[in-house]
């Protein structure tokens, strides 16, 4: 949903690999309605991947997204 700093990459070599071609919408789901629809009371291990923003994926778990 971030899309990508331009002027803070300008100065890097790989700058063009972040040019945005295209933009689609997806469905999402909360993980808290995925758990409670799965009867799952709370997660041991989770593994993502979301280019550094891990943090503030993880904070805003229960956290609707925009409209």
């Amino acid at each position: 949903m971030l899309e990508p700093d331009a002027e803070a990459l300008e100065s890097y070599l790989f700058a063009g690999l972040f040019k945005v071609e295209r933009t689609v919408e997806v469905e999402t789901t909360m993980l808290a309605d995925v758990m409670d629809a799965l009867n799952i009371a709370a997660i041991d291990w989770l593994k993502i991947d979301t280019q550094g923003r891990d943090l503030s994926v993880i904070r805003g778990l229960d956290t609707p997204p925009p409209p």
